[in-house]
């Protein structure tokens, strides 16, 4: 039996460093694939974070705005309604005097 010339195994050996090389390079390279995935998708979650911190604040703002106007809103009832009042408590007083004042001359008031 004929033993491998040393060329051939010389180049073998190089086919294997060159094939190993390979592997390595690609292993490398889906490494640096997967880093990136990884910061993407800690890109991606930031970004959506911020977006719903964004959205509650927008929505917080807006419900502060409604609770200020419902105040607003809720104060200048209470003014109409004591204007009212008084405004009722003045024709009732103008009305009892407008009676006694037809009463003291013998006017009938209806």
């Amino acid at each position: 039996m004929a033993s491998p010339s040393p060329f051939d195994s010389a180049s073998f050996l190089d086919h294997l460093a060159d094939a190993a090389e390979s592997i390595s390079q690609v292993v490398s390279d889906q490494d640096v694939l997967v880093n990136q995935a990884h910061c993407e998708f800690g890109r991606l979650q930031r970004v959506e974070f911020e977006e719903k911190m964004l959205e509650s604040s927008r929505d917080a703002q807006e419900a502060r705005y409604l609770h200020e106007t419902a105040e607003v809103t809720i104060k200048e009832q209470d003014r109409v309604i004591k204007e009212l009042r008084d405004s009722l408590v003045e024709s009732h007083n103008l009305q009892l005097a407008a009676e006694a004042l037809a009463q003291g001359r013998g006017v009938e008031l209806s």
